[in-house]
This record gives structure tokens, C-alpha cells and sequence, in this order.
């Protein structure tokens, strides 16, 4: 309620009002000035004074001493341990400055004659800078050939307020060019500062030197970065990943074993057939006699020749069998005939 006292009490005559402005980076310190002549024709034990940060929502109070005591009690509590008061002046120190403290601040001088009486108001507008880190280059990729465009990416972080553009100079045997840009700006949320970048593609024929430029509060310059032709390494050939090696050894490999597998099979396959059509021979001849007195019934045993049994070689010994007994039936000679 004194904040809006004191607000109404200032407009009455004889106000004298005086409007500054300063900057201030974040964190570090605000020098607000009140700008008061002849403070020292003042008397602080009649006088009430405060700051006031002036928002869109109403006055947020910063700073209050009457009759010479501080009065803690109105003051934000975003501003409490925050202030310090120079009487010499009526200036106020506001200290670990964030970009939210930017803003307009007044500052408010009441003398108590008759009645409360505003004698003195000052405006105070505070700009709040954050420095930009130094831009960084970065090539992409690192080696190119000779015929490729070069990729560059400059990029600085952590600044305030919004930067204006980004400029690359890039200067070779023909000249400096100085190339403008339009960067990719982002805002964190959090801390309310912006990040910058900026990418260009150079076709680099011959030794260059190329910088990038951030326009804002205060322009900051990266370093140079030279970039020779002895520096340009052609591109090597992709060496095939551990995967593709994996995909193409595989079914070569199952290809092997089947192909074995079948050349197996195919050498098998004579033996077979033969050992078949043995087995259909010996089935067709009759089964072996246990009895020594029988003649085996296969139609080589009869006392014939044929060109079957002749050809055979396996019928040799039953030839040879054959032989015997047509001697030993042949009648015996003797010398007395």
C-alpha cells in the first residue's frame, strides 16, 4: 500500500524528474541512478525514499528507507539481499543481475513538510547483456577431395539479447569476400539466452582463409581457419562394415556345405546301383544245399555249355565241378579190351 502511496504522492507540483538508462551482464552488478541534486540540503530524518521496478503487472518494490530505517517489509522478495543503498546519491546497487532484471526501475524521493510531498522521481532503463561465446568453426567432413563442396559450421552459444546475423569472410589469391547469412537461432527456454549457428559449402581450389562474425551487442570474431590444399586428403573408399562381411560370408558358406553334401551323395550313388543289381543276380540263383550229395541247380551245374556260363567268370569253379564228374562217369578202359 506505500508502494501505491508514494506513486499517487509524486505527481504533486514541484517534482523535478530526470530519466537514465545503463547496461549491466548477467551476473554482475547494476548501478541504478536516482540522479539527485543537492542531497546534501537534504534531511534524511524527514525524508522517505524507495525503488520501484515498473512491470506490466504494477510496481514491484525493491527498496524502501523512511525516517532513516529500512523498511523490509514491501520489498519483492526476487529483490531481498539483492540491494545496497549509496546515500551519497540515492543510487542503488542491484547485484547477481539475470536477464529477467532487465527492465525500467524509479526511483522516488518524498519530503515530509506540512505533508508528505514528492520531490524528486527518476526513471531508470536497465539493458542486460550476455557475451556470446567465441564462434567456433568445424569442417564437414574433415577430408574432402579436391572436386567436393567443403561444408563449415559456425556456431557461438549462451548470448543476450537475440543476435542480429551471422557473416562469414573467406579470402584467398583473389580477394576477401564477405559472404552475409541468415543463422539458425534458438532460445533457452530456461535461461532465456540464444544459441547461434550458420552453415555455408566453399569449393576450395586453393589455399583459403575463412572467419566467421556474430553481429550482436557486442560483434565477436572467431579465429582464422586456414585451410591449405596440402590439409585436403581425397576421400578414401568406404571399407565394407563387419555386417556386410557377415551377410556375404554366410550363405557362401552354406553354399559349400550343401555343394558337399551333394558331391557326397553323388559319389555314393554308382555303389549303390551296383550292390543293387548284385543283390537281384544272387536272388536269382537257387539257394545253396547243405547236403554234399546235391548238385547245385543253377542251370551252369547241368552238364552244359553255354555262353552264359562260359562268359561268366564267376561260374569258373562250377565249370571246373562239371568237368570232374563227366570223367569220373566216363567208363574205365582197362588193357584187357
Amino acid at each position: 500500500m506505500k508502494v501505491g502511496m508514494f506513486h499517487l504522492m509524486i505527481l504533486f507540483q514541484g517534482i523535478s524528474e530526470t530519466t537514465t538508462q545503463g547496461t549491466a551482464f548477467v551476473a554482475g552488478m547494476a548501478e541504478l541512478r536516482c540522479k539527485v541534486n543537492n542531497t546534501e540540503q537534504l534531511d534524511v530524518d524527514r525524508i522517505s525514499y524507495h525503488w520501484q521496478k515498473e512491470t506490466s503487472t504494477g510496481p514491484e518494490a525493491m527498496f524502501e528507507k523512511t525516517h532513516n530505517k529500512l523498511v523490509k517489509e514491501n520489498v519483492h522478495k526476487k529483490f531481498l539481499n539483492r540491494t545496497m543503498i549509496l546515500n551519497t546519491n540515492w543510487d542503488l546497487y542491484l547485484y547477481n543481475i539475470t536477464i529477467e532484471d532487465e527492465g525500467k526501475y524509479s526511483c522516488h524521493i518524498i519530503l515530509k513538510r506540512q505533508k508528505w510531498d514528492g520531490i524528486h522521481r527518476s526513471t531508470f532503463v536497465l539493458k542486460v547483456i550476455a557475451n556470446f561465446s567465441t564462434p567456433e568453426i568445424v569442417m564437414f567432413p574433415k577430408q574432402v577431395n579436391t572436386t567436393d563442396l567443403l561444408k563449415l559450421e559456425c556456431s557461438s552459444k549462451h548470448g543476450y539479447p537475440k543476435p542480429g546475423r551471422m557473416d562469414w569472410i573467406v579470402s584467398n589469391s583473389t580477394g576477401k569476400y564477405n559472404i552475409p547469412h541468415i543463422p539458425l537461432i534458438a532460445q533457452d527456454e530456461v535461461s532465456k539466452m540464444y544459441n547461434i549457428s550458420s552453415n555455408i559449402s566453399l569449393l576450395i581450389t586453393e589455399n583459403t582463409k575463412v572467419t566467421c562474425e556474430l553481429l550482436s551487442e557486442n560483434n565477436v570474431i572467431s579465429t582464422v581457419t586456414e585451410i591449405g590444399m596440402d590439409d585436403l586428403n581425397p576421400i578414401l573408399p568406404m571399407k565394407p562394415s563387419n555386417d556386410l562381411i557377415y551377410i556375404s560370408i554366410v550363405p557362401a558358406f552354406l553354399i559349400l556345405i550343401v555343394g558337399f553334401i551333394y558331391l557326397k551323395w553323388r559319389m555314393k550313388k554308382p555303389t549303390s546301383v551296383a550292390s543293387s543289381q548284385s543283390r537281384m543276380r544272387h536272388s536269382a540263383l537257387p539257394a545253396e544245399s547243405n547236403d554234399e550229395n546235391d548238385y547245385p541247380r543253377s542251370p551252369c551245374t547241368a552238364l552244359q555249355h553255354t555262353p552264359l556260363c562260359d562268359l561268366n567268370p564267376q561260374n569258373s569253379s562250377i565249370r571246373g565241378t562239371n568237368e570232374h564228374l563227366r570223367e569220373s562217369e566216363e567208363p574205365m578202359v582197362t588193357g584187357n579190351s
